[in-house]
């Protein structure tokens, strides 16, 4: 996890996420004076990247994309008179995130035990998304707003299921079926 990451492969992973832009202008100028004197637009440019990161590296562990998003932006705040040009501002930013994030998370996962039992600091039962619910993420984990959504109908029974098991607590496997039955019954009782 320590290597750099070169600008031309992350461009190639902004290309893959859309919903993702990073002025990569902005990110240079961040660098390019004292943290002191960063500007919000700035600031939000680094959030951006980190963003990122967590969507790309850590999708499964979305409910401690807080904690992941303060601790990386810290070090980078931190850290930020470390920057060398040599490198570009984007792979320095990108990677320092990506490894802030990843250090915190196994001590969290450490600390929480997920390993051998399945629950959060919380008490409540861990879900991990499914990978088919990965385009979601951001509206799921709270961070993109949203007041209604379009769901692709491919999509919509795995999200109707991922919801069952949160609303229940059910952490087996929820079956179609038993959506279904649910989503019946709570239309026919209004």
């Amino acid at each position: 996890m320590s290597e750099r990451i070169d600008d031309m492969a992350v461009n190639r992973v902004l290309r893959q996420m859309k919903h993702i832009v990073v002025n990569k202008e902005v990110l240079l100028s961040f660098y390019s004076h004292p943290v002191s004197s960063a500007t919000e637009e700035e600031i939000a440019e680094v959030v951006k990247v980190i963003n990122l990161v967590l969507s790309i590296h850590f999708g499964k562990y979305y409910s401690y994309f807080d904690d992941l998003r303060s601790q990386a932006l810290m070090t980078i705040m931190e850290r930020h008179d470390r920057y060398d040009s040599a490198y570009p501002p984007l792979g320095f930013c990108y990677t320092m995130a990506r490894n802030e994030a990843g250090n915190l998370l196994r001590k969290l996962i450490k600390e929480d035990g997920l390993e051998t039992v399945g629950f959060s600091r919380g008490g409540r039962v861990k879900e991990v998304v499914p990978t088919e619910l990965s385009d979601l993420l951001l509206y799921m984990s709270g961070d993109k707003p949203f007041v209604r959504l379009v769901v692709p109908t491919e999509l919509a029974g795995a999200l109707l299921i991922f919801c069952e098991r949160g609303v229940s607590k059910y952490s087996g496997d929820v079956s179609k079926e038993r959506v279904i039955d649910l989503l019946l019954n709570s239309i026919l009782i209004k």
